[in-house]
This record gives structure tokens, C-alpha cells and sequence, in this order.
């Protein structure tokens, strides 16, 4: 059906395809304005990470934790660095090293090893030079407001804050006296992708008397806004396009669709057959059929199951077994099979001390990776934290998680 609507509709799918372009265009010129700093700090992080793993990847197989640390700690000393983070397989921390929040670039990687993940690891780098500026720059804040905060003169501070905020690399300004006040507070309405933050206090005769919070971002403003504007131009463009053009497309699809469906449903002769939407009914025999499938399925899931094999158990195509199997259980083949696995691996995780990688295997995962996506979409939760809900959690908790394994309805 969708092949006739396709060919009676070349001119609708033609106008849909140059408004895709046009929409495409203005994103693009919408997410040109970022950075090119941020390329050059992206590459520089890969650097890091890529040493990082090497030099500790050995050790983290063997699970000798020391070592790991003892190798990654050299790394923490650079200026560039502002934290490391590793985690094993199960995301348990292996090692964590913060030294300053100012992270300008984050990275995450997986070293994967014979498809399998053995480790996760997270590098944050700074933007030295943004960081230096924004010192220097907030120094000068400091001293030129510095007697007017004394004296506790608020239209000046405003008055200079909002000339340092005229300077486009400010993406935040704050002045806060020592009851957390702010006398001045300036912020730029647009997105800012490189930030460094930086506090000064202000000390007068040896008392602190407030707080300087400055934010830095390296996107020039005008550049920003002329993209800004070309997208914008290009947007009312596209947009009064598709505007024009929607009648006559939902027209076409209307008409088109109905004409496709009535050939659709009074059977049309595809390889010497007929095909109608009413002979998708669960007879007697079919549901015989598929209820030997669910057997076979129930008493087999840990085995790699096929769809073909299926088939030739229920005597049945491969398709047409799918579309039934769907309207009988409400479920996929594939998922109705994930669904078993992911309940008796949340058995055994709640019930046993068994590794999550022998679970599973046991449960019919050829792939740890494959296991842990699968778990974590059905039950909203990863294993590692849902075993320790099951062993650990208090009485409402593990109420929670029973009632998601009671949910499965397998």
C-alpha cells in the first residue's frame, strides 16, 4: 500500500524533500556559531584519554585498582586536566580525581575489548587561556568596585558592571555582598558552548565584604548574531513555505491514502496470491500454532532462538508468523524473548551474588553490552543498581522493583 501512495505522490514527496533541505540548512547555520575552540579542546581530550587508557587499561583487566591509581594520579597533575573519572564494567568508581570545577571540554569514552565493555572512563580538560583571562578580568572587576561595595554604593557597581558586561565574552556577571545579596546581577540570553567560572572575594581592610562571580565564554556576539539572523531569515522563510504548501499536501495524502487503502483491503495479487486485511483473524489452528511457538520460546530462551526456526515449528511464513505472534501476545517476537531473559536475569541479580556478566551470559546474552541496554529500556534501571535495590534496598523499594518484574507479564 505504502509503494501506490509513493508513486501517485512524486510531487508531494518532491515539496516535503526541498522543505527538509530548506529546514536543514537554517539548523545547520544554527549550530555553525559554535566555537572553533571547542574542536581544538575536543582533540586535545581525545589525546588525553587515549594515554590515559593505555597506561591503565592492563592493570584495570586485572583488577589490580592500586595500580590503576598509581598510573592515572601523574595525569591528574596537569594544568590541562581538571578530573579524571574511571568506573569498571559495572560503572563501580575505580577512580576519581577532581581539582577543579572550571571544565571548559568533558569527554567520555568505552574501552571495549572482544565486544565487551571493560571499563568506562571520563576526562575533563580547561581552556587555559579563557581561564586566565577571566582571572585577569575579574581582578580588574574587584578593584574598580571595590571602594563603591565598601561604601555600599549600588548604582555605582551597577553603573560598572554593566560597562565590563558590554565586553561580548561575559556570559555572566554577579556582585553579592556578604549576606548573599546581589547588588548586580548580568546574564546573556544566548547559549554559551567554552564557559569558565571564576569567584574573587572582595576583602577591604582585611574583612571580606563580598563576591565577584564571573562566567566567561569565548563565542564572539557578533558573529553570533549574524548567524543568528541568517537563521532566523531562513526559518520564516521555511516555515511560510511549508504554510503555503500544507493544504495541498494534506489534500494529496487524503486522497491518496484512501484510494491506496480500498485497493489495499479488497486484495490485490501479489506473487500469485491474495493479500486481504481481514485474513489476519487468530483462528483455532493458528493459536494452536503460536501457542506451540510460546512454548518452545519459554522453554528455549536462554538458547539463540530464530525467527525462521520458529517458523517451522508453527508451519507457518516467517512474516506471517511475526504479525500474528504480535496480535496475539501484544508483543515482538525478539521482545517477547528479551522479555524472558531480562526476568529471570532481575531474578538472579536480586537473589544471588553470581557476577552480572555470568547472569548474562546465563540468561541468553551473548554480549554484556547488549545486556545492559536491554535491561536498562525495559526496566528503567541498570542491573548493577537493580541488584542493589534487591539485596539491599528497604521494604518500598524492593516493592518497586518487584512490581517492574511483575509488569514484564511473562
Amino acid at each position: 500500500m505504502l509503494r501506490i501512495i509513493i508513486s501517485n505522490n512524486k510531487l508531494m514527496f518532491g515539496t516535503l524533500f526541498i522543505f527538509f533541505i530548506l529546514f536543514s540548512g537554517t539548523l545547520i547555520l544554527a549550530l555553525y556559531y559554535a566555537d572553533k575552540s571547542t574542536s581544538v579542546l575536543r582533540k586535545k581530550n581525545q589525546t588525553y584519554i587515549d594515554q590515559i587508557i593505555s597506561s591503565t587499561w592492563h592493570p584495570l583487566m586485572a583488577h589490580d585498582y592500586k595500580a590503576v591509581e598509581e598510573f592515572a594520579r601523574p595525569f591528574c597533575t596537569s594544568d590541562e586536566i581538571s578530573s579524571i573519572k574511571i568506573y569498571d564494567s559495572e560503572k563501580k568508581e575505580v577512580y576519581h580525581c577532581v581539582k577543579n570545577a572550571n571544565t571548559a571540554f568533558r569527554l567520555n569514552k568505552e574501552f571495549i575489548m572482544e565486544e565487551n565493555i571493560i571499563a568506562y572512563y571520563e576526562v575533563g580538560i580547561i581552556d587555559l587561556s579563557l581561564l586566565s583571562t577571566a582571572g585577569n578580568l575579574a581582578a580588574e572587576i574587584v578593584n574598580s568596585t571595590l571602594f563603591n561595595l565598601w561604601n555600599y554604593d549600588t548604582s555605582a557597581i551597577e553603573r560598572i558592571s554593566a560597562y565590563y558586561f558590554s565586553n561580548p565574552d561575559i556570559a555572566e556577571l554577579s556582585i553579592k555582598d556578604t549576606s548573599g545579596f546581589r547588588i548586580a546581577e548580568f546574564k546573556r540570553k544566548y547559549p554559551a558552548n567554552s564557559i569558565i567560572t571564576v569567584n574573587r572575594d572582595y576583602n577591604f581592610n582585611g574583612r571580606e565584604i563580598g563576591t565577584l562571580n564571573l562566567s566567561l565564554s569565548s563565542i564572539n556576539k557578533e558573529r553570533v548574531q549574524h548567524y543568528f539572523n541568517i537563521t532566523l531569515r531562513g526559518s520564516i522563510f521555511a516555515l511560510a513555505f511549508m504554510l503555503l504548501i500544507t493544504p495541498f499536501i494534506v489534500y494529496r495524502i487524503r486522497t491518496n491514502y484512501i484510494d491506496a487503502y480500498l485497493k489495499y483491503s479488497s486484495g490485490h495479487e501479489e506473487h500469485g496470491s491474495i493479500i486481504q486485511t481481514s485474513s489476519w483473524r487468530i483462528t483455532e489452528i493458528i493459536e494452536k500454532k503460536i501457542l506451540r511457538v510460546i512454548a518452545y520460546i519459554r522453554s528455549n530462551f536462554e538458547r539463540d532462538i530464530s525467527r525462521e526456526g520458529l517458523a517451522q515449528i508453527a508451519e507457518l511464513n516467517a512474516d506471517n508468523l511475526g504479525r500474528y505472534f504480535k496480535i496475539y501476545t501484544g508483543k515482538r517476537i525478539q521482545e517477547y524473548i528479551y522479555t524472558l531473559r531480562i526476568n529471570k536475569a532481575a531474578s538472579e541479580l536480586a537473589e544471588t551474588s553470581k557476577p552480572i556478566s555470568e547472569i548474562a551470559r546465563d540468561s541468553g546474552f551473548e554480549h554484556i553490552g547488549t545486556f545492559y541496554r536491554t535491561f536498562s529500556s525495559i526496566m528503567k534501571i541498570t542491573p548493577a543498581d537493580f541488584r542493589k535495590i534487591g539485596q539491599n534496598g528497604s521494604r518500598k523499594q524492593k516493592k518497586q522493583i518487584s512490581n517492574k518484574t511483575d509488569n514484564l507479564g511473562c
